[in-house]
């Protein structure tokens, strides 16, 4: 069924329409069509982000192990910094 099927229209604005039953089924295709092309753009928009959110995940998750090594790293500069001072302190 078309979001274009049983428009309510009063008695009034249905007798004031001048357009005949061909005109009607043209319109209806018209805008159905319409549709059809919206529903197709909004299909690939949601591909779009959907691929944008898994690029996101994946560069979060690649972040997430840059800073783990980087903890990491700053672990062992300190440990080698504490060895150093302890080293300076015992020649002093």
């Amino acid at each position: 069924m078309s979001n274009y099927d049983n428009i309510p229209l009063s008695d009034k604005t249905k007798a004031g329409m001048s357009f005949n039953n061909d005109d009607q089924h043209f319109l209806k295709r018209l805008f159905d069509r319409q549709d059809q092309v919206m529903d197709d753009k909004l299909d690939v928009i949601r591909k779009l982000v959907q691929q944008q959110y898994e690029l996101i995940l994946k560069v979060q998750r690649v972040i997430s192990v840059i800073q783990n090594e980087i903890c990491d790293h700053e672990t062992r500069i300190k440990k080698l910094e504490d060895k150093v001072e302890n080293i300076e302190s015992k020649i002093a």
